[in-house]
Parts: C-alpha cells; sequence; structure tokens
C-alpha cells in the first residue's frame, strides 16, 4: 500500500484512469476528500462495496439461499445516477447490479434474474422497450417485475408492452422511495394473476381513491382523477413541480397495500408538468 501526505487544498491524480483525488478538510479523525473521476468510473466508500460484493463472492448453498436479499437490476445509461441508487440501496440491504443499455440489460436478465428490475426507457441499444418485448416474447427472458423510471419527457411505453410495467416513477426519485416501492413489486409479484378483475371495480371505490390522493397530494396535483384500466390505477392530473407528482406516486403506493388494491396491479402516472 503507498502512503501519502497530503494536506487541505492538496491532490492525488491517478493519471492512467483520469482520477483526481483531492483533501477538501480535516476535522479531528475526519477527512473530507473530492473525488474527480470519469462516469463510467464507479466511486463508492469501501464499507459500501464490499457489501456490494460479498453477495457474489460468496456460495449460494441452500441455508445462504433462505436469507438471500432481494436482487434488483438498474438498467440505466446515467452512470452517476445508478451508481448513488446502487450504493444507498445496498445500505438498505438489498443486492444490486448496474447496466448502462438494453443488450448488457438482457444479458443479466438471462444469466441471473433479479427479483425486480428498475429500466429506463431510453437506454440504448435495443432500449426499454425492445427489452420488455424480450421479457414478453422469449421464454429464456425472465418476467421479472419491472419498475420503469423514467425523464419526464421520455417515460412512454407502448400499450401493447404496458402489461409487463408493474410502477412507474419520475426521475430523480428518491432512494427511501425507490426501496419502497421494489419491495412492493417483489412481495406482490407472485400473486398477480389472483386478484379480481379491475372491471369490478365501482365509480364510489374510485371516487374514494381520489380523495385519499388528493390529501395526500395536498393541492400539488390540479385536475386530479382516478380510474383502474386493465390492471392499473392511472393517476390523471397537472403539477407545477416533481414534488407533486413525487406526492402522487407515494400516495398510490399507500394505496397498493390496502386491501382495496386487490381491484389493480400496477400504477401509473398521467401527471403533466406545468411549464411556468
Amino acid at each position: 500500500m503507498l502512503v501519502l501526505s497530503r494536506k487541505v487544498g492538496e491532490e492525488i491524480v491517478l493519471p492512467n484512469h483520469g482520477v483526481t483525488i483531492g483533501v477538501v478538510a480535516v476535522n479531528g479523525k475526519r477527512v473530507r476528500l473530492g473525488i474527480a473521476a470519469p462516469s463510467q468510473i464507479p466511486v463508492h466508500r469501501g464499507e459500501v462495496w464490499r457489501r456490494i460484493r460479498a453477495p457474489r463472492e460468496c456460495g449460494h448453498d441452500s441455508r445462504k439461499a433462505e436469507c438471500e436479499p432481494l436482487r434488483v437490476l438498474i438498467a440505466d445509461a446515467d452512470r452517476t445516477l445508478s451508481s448513488s441508487y446502487q450504493e444507498s440501496l445496498v445500505e438498505r440491504g438489498f443486492d444490486v447490479d448496474t447496466v448502462i443499455n438494453g443488450l448488457e440489460c438482457v444479458s443479466h436478465l438471462r444469466k441471473c434474474p433479479p427479483h425486480v428490475l428498475v429500466l429506463d426507457p431510453s437506454i440504448l441499444w435495443g432500449g426499454g422497450e425492445g427489452v420488455l418485448a424480450l421479457m414478453r416474447e422469449k421464454s429464456e427472458v425472465p418476467a421479472v417485475p419491472v419498475l420503469v423510471h423514467a425523464s419526464p419527457d421520455n417515460g412512454a411505453v407502448s400499450a401493447d408492452l404496458a402489461s409487463a410495467v408493474l410502477a412507474r416513477a419520475t426521475k430523480p426519485l428518491p432512494p427511501e422511495e425507490m426501496a419502497a416501492m421494489i419491495r412492493q413489486l417483489a412481495n406482490g409479484s407472485g400473486s398477480r394473476q389472483e386478484r379480481p378483475n379491475a372491471n369490478d371495480c365501482s365509480t364510489d371505490w374510485q371516487g374514494e381513491m381520489r380523495r385519499k390522493i388528493a390529501a395526500r397530494t395536498r393541492g400539488h396535483v390540479l385536475g386530479l382523477e382516478v380510474e383502474v384500466i386493465d390492471g392499473r390505477l392511472v393517476v390523471h392530473g397537472r403539477s407545477r413541480s416533481y414534488y407533486g407528482k413525487q406526492l402522487a406516486c407515494a400516495a398510490a403506493l399507500e394505496l397498493m397495500k390496502a386491501p382495496d388494491s386487490a381491484f389493480f396491479t400496477q400504477i401509473e402516472l398521467d401527471v403533466d408538468l406545468l411549464r411556468s
């Protein structure tokens, strides 16, 4: 191990990797480091990286399988964002892998199917829709639960592929909310086909759902309407900020935990962002 002494403001440079490490501040025994690295190079704290690698380095006997953490695959071209989510989710006990395009995503699904796939529809080399199409058409590509995590202007999924989407969320989703959505999808993925027909849902029930979401969003979503279409709870409305959309998503997730959620198996946010 190379040991170097540095003062505040001084740096360490790894020229072959394009990485610069600077000392930002020293406070007693705590040292704050600033790290500048290319987007394709993930940066983790040591204890977090060891937790990320541990599930891959250990064996898979039956005793370990009993306490196996939820496996999550994040397919997103934004390496910085996906690395941030990976670190946050690992700290919450998940086993997380990341890929940056459709080809890597499909390959990972075939080799090591996750419990939940977090998918950005805008990924290259096949795109999110290509991944969903293969999950539907190819038996060797497992049809795992999917959380579509997309920017407001690029979250569309074709109607014939929407059945594979169990939840939608607008970027950037807070890590704690993503963790809650992943757990919800993983816990509910095995009983989707046993739920009642959504067409049996009454108008009164939909009105009650609308009132609950309206109370949760506290006026941040205008023209709020709720309906159930082909097993999807669709929330319509308009918001002046991303915060309003996040509130609507959180409210819909809370409804999925209620007994009435038997009427729907998916959540779809149709909340337009008003431009000022």
